[in-house]
């Protein structure tokens, strides 16, 4: 076969090849299936981060459990802190 028949026989079966793609659907086939998103989330500590991955903030357990919240700078330094009492607060009326 002389070239210009390969360029014809390719254009001709690309152009089938693609009329038959065209006609013929099949189920498409998905990596996994879409779960719900969750209600509740759980964990034992959440931390803050930025956008790079760098904490500026945590919620979570100190090594006692008691609850605790603290922010930080771009350093990394704590500048605020609190910790929960581990009693409950007494209303007063």
């Amino acid at each position: 076969m002389n070239r210009q028949s390969n360029i014809g026989l390719s254009l001709a079966a690309s152009l089938l090849g693609g009329l038959v793609s065209h006609y013929i659907s099949v189920k498409p086939l998905l990596a996994q299936s879409q779960t719900a998103p969750a209600k509740e989330v759980s964990a034992q500590a959440f931390i803050l981060v930025n956008d790079k991955g760098v904490p500026f903030g945590m919620f979570g357990f100190d090594a006692e459990g008691n609850t605790i919240i603290r922010l930080q700078d771009r350093s990394g330094k704590v500048i605020w802190s609190t910790k929960a009492s581990p009693r409950p607060l007494a209303i007063s009326r």
